[in-house]
This record gives structure tokens, sequence and C-alpha cells, in this order.
């Protein structure tokens, strides 16, 4: 027997859905009326602040995975531990040798 009250979506998940449709750059404002989603932006402003951010942080999410995926980042990695291996050990000598 189904009870008559429907339940909520779980918060997570429709958190998680919602930052995939952002993330996937798929456009779901043809699924919105246009009146109601300009009627709605000239009532409040921030609706039109809170948008630009929102493309702005996926902008840099998707620089961020570009970056990650990117095939002469990962083969120069080990090139960048041995550096940062030797700048450290570098500064390991420079703090023992007393500078007065």
């Amino acid at each position: 027997m189904t009870s008559s009250k429907s339940q909520p979506p779980v918060l997570s998940n429709t958190l998680r859905d919602f930052a995939l449709l952002r993330v996937s750059n798929v456009d779901v404002s043809p699924l919105l009326p246009a009146e109601t989603s300009t009627r709605a932006a000239i009532e409040r402003p921030e609706l039109s602040r809170s948008a630009g951010s929102s493309h702005e942080s996926v902008d840099e999410a998707r620089a961020a995975l570009k970056v990650y995926n990117n095939e002469k980042l990962q083969k120069s990695s080990p090139k960048c531990r041995r550096c940062r291996d030797n700048l450290t050990s570098e500064r390991t000598v420079l703090r023992s040798v007393n500078f007065k």
C-alpha cells in the first residue's frame, strides 16, 4: 500500500543532480516559462548576482578539470616532484648553516 503523501527528494541527491547539470553544460532554461524567469529576475536582482556567481564557479571547475586532465601536466609530475624534493633538501641545508 502506498501512502497518500509523497516523500520529498533527498537533499544530497538533489544537490548532486543540480551540480551535475551545472557542470554538464545542459541548458534547462527552455523547460521554464520565459515570463516567470524574467519577472523573477526583475523582482529579485540578487538572483542575477547568484546566477553570475554560479557561472563563475562552473567556469573555475571546468578550468580545474582541464588542468587536472592535461596529459602534459601528468607526464611532468615526476619532474616537478624531483624539483620539489631538491628544493626541500636545499632548504634543509640552508637552515642548518648559521649566517651570523
